[in-house]
């Protein structure tokens, strides 16, 4: 029976997983990141002509109207300030398939996606946006993962055997 249930969560956990978070406010964004995992990097250098800048992050490529922003270590969040009405663009690696996100600044100028799932699972590869349109403050890193309810059941489910079994040795010994 437990089984099943754990079964069940995953699978439910791995569909959620697809939509992940879209953050308009650091301080939201910055309270899902773990304390430690993440870093912030203020007026990333980009270079022009085809050069590449180097971040913490990982690689900022401009190839003319477009600046590529590659990320190593597989953050599963990834935010920044851009100017309002820039379009950015996520794509991803991991063991689910979810396809690329395209999204508009607003007004706040602050962006940030969290996948919501292990590295592994879903992490952030690139993000790619206009040359013309490049972020005051990149910030990258892991994000807390907080599993369903059906998979916190199904581990207290688990333990509830080892429970009873320990209460009936210590009742056997009194």
């Amino acid at each position: 029976m437990a089984l099943a249930i754990v079964v069940a969560g995953s699978v439910v956990q791995a569909k959620a997983a697809l939509s992940g978070t879209l953050w308009t406010d650091e301080e939201g964004f910055l309270s899902r990141m773990v304390a430690g995992q993440y870093f912030s990097i203020s007026k990333p250098k980009l270079t022009s002509g085809g050069g590449a800048g180097y971040t913490y992050a990982g690689e900022l490529i401009n190839n003319g109207a477009d600046v590529l922003l590659t990320f190593y270590g597989s953050p599963t969040g990834v935010g920044g300030y851009f100017n309002p009405g820039t379009v950015l663009t996520f794509t991803f690696v991991g063991n689910l398939s979810q396809s690329p996100l395209q999204v508009v600044v607003g007004e706040s100028r602050f962006i940030g996606y969290t996948t919501d799932v292990n590295p592994g699972d879903l992490a952030i590869s690139t993000l790619r946006f206009s040359v013309d349109s490049p972020p005051s403050k990149i910030i990258a890193g892991l994000d807390v993962v907080i599993p369903e309810p059906t998979t916190i059941l199904a581990g207290a489910l688990l333990i509830l055997p080892f429970a009873a079994s320990t209460a009936c040795r210590r009742r056997k010994r009194v």
